[in-house]
């Protein structure tokens, strides 16, 4: 189905489903095949890029369900910078309307899918992996002095915010919490108040991120 243009709609809903069920390298080619493969962006409206595209990238948290070896190598490799950019390098040929409107400019689509490879590695349970999201919160958090003149946005010291979220519940919630919270429509309300701990803002705000 996940091949099936038909089911496009439910593409992110199939992948959820294939990573509570499956637990073998298999399942993790096919989804990895999903996420990366080219999709005719052109023939799609806003909305259905951005469903079509966020599906493609929460696949990486169902990858992480699943969490055979394969599952952390590929995992490990996209949430570097140059990893994600590998991933999604099929997406676009960077000609107009080559791209998932919603997402900006491919900058953008990369850390998305970053922090979406750093969840998959915290819902994989291994603690080297919790460990590495952790390092890289601590290093990437921290905002430049000169971040704005960079182009950055807080955002990019907020990659792995939503992973430390995630971890906080389970530590303290448990596990089934977690999994019953997890893209559902309670979901923020319920994990908004454990992300408010791992917000990063500029030194001398406390604004919301953006």
């Amino acid at each position: 189905m996940l091949d099936d243009p038909a089911f496009s709609r439910y593409w992110g809903n199939i992948a959820r489903i294939i990573g509570f069920v499956a637990k073998d390298d298999e399942a993790v080619r096919v989804l990895l095949k999903y996420a990366t493969r080219a999709e005719e962006w052109r023939t799609l409206n806003d909305r259905q890029k951005f469903v079509v595209g966020q599906g493609k990238i929460r696949s990486l948290r169902a990858i992480g369900m699943i969490g055979t070896e394969l599952a952390n190598e590929t995992l490990r490799k996209a949430i570097t910078f140059e990893g994600a950019q590998e991933m999604i390098r099929h997406w676009s040929d960077k000609s107009e309307g080559s791209l998932p409107g919603p997402f900006g400019s491919m900058r953008s689509i990369v850390q998305d899918v970053r922090s979406s490879a750093a969840v998959g590695l915290v819902l994989t349970r291994k603690p080297d992996n919790v460990a590495l999201v952790k390092k890289l919160y601590d290093q990437e958090r921290v905002y430049p002095e000169d971040w704005q003149e960079r182009g950055l946005y807080r955002r990019d010291m907020n990659v792995m915010t939503g992973a430390m979220t995630y971890q906080a519940v389970i530590d303290e919630k448990g596990w089934d919490y977690l999994v019953r919270a997890i893209d559902t429509e309670e979901e923020l309300s319920l994990l908004g108040p454990y992300m408010k701990r791992f917000e990063s803002h500029p030194p001398g705000t406390a604004r919301p991120n953006r």
